[in-house]
């Protein structure tokens, strides 16, 4: 899988190899940025897997707790 990451002081490595961001066609630096936006993209939605699974996590154990003791649990409306 092809790596890239972008330094502070305004290069880019690809591959291992770095690249003044100056120097790169201006395609290049708009791949760069969309790039970046789909590493956001994705950043997104895995926060929204993670808060779904720990909500589905949490609904189950509610579940499990309503079937096994179902006087113990206060009831809930939605």
């Amino acid at each position: 899988m092809e790596e890239m990451t972008e330094e502070m002081n305004n290069n880019v490595t690809i591959n291992e190899v770095d690249y003044a961001m100056d120097d790169l066609s201006d395609k290049a630096k708009n791949l760069i940025s969309f790039i970046k936006k789909l590493d956001d993209d994705l950043a997104e939605h895995r926060f929204s897997m993670d808060k779904s699974f720990l909500a589905r996590t949490k609904v189950v154990e509610d579940l499990v707790q309503e079937v096994e003791n179902p006087e113990d649990v206060e009831e809930v409306t939605a």
